[in-house]
């Protein structure tokens, strides 16, 4: 029998995949190749299981202990990744460049 806790990461799982499928639908998916449609539901469903619970849970302050919730916020996550990852990226390089002194460089 299945418990509690398999349970939630069973639909947690559902949500990020369902969330990238998503996110793939509103793209030029029928032109693009095998491998950008696989790292597309990779990266979606990534950022949805590791990035999300940091971002709602500890920078947002969200209880996320509600599955429904979690389930939201993961599917919302996995959804908007094509869009939420280039941006962090860009956040943390520019931290980064201001941290290491790259501008004076420059």
């Amino acid at each position: 029998m299945i418990d509690q806790n398999e349970h939630r990461a069973l639909y947690i799982a559902m949500a990020a995949l369902a969330g990238s499928v998503t996110a793939l639908s509103f793209m030029p998916w029928r032109t693009m190749r095998w491998s950008e449609i696989v790292m597309t539901l990779f990266v979606g469903s990534g950022f949805a299981a590791f990035g999300v619970p940091y971002l709602v849970g500890d920078l947002a302050g969200i209880q996320i202990e509600n599955l429904r919730a979690i389930c939201f916020f993961t599917y919302i996550g996995a959804t908007g990744a094509n869009a939420f990852v280039p941006v962090i990226i860009r956040w943390a390089k520019g931290r980064l460049e201001k941290l290491l002194g790259a501008e004076e460089a420059a």
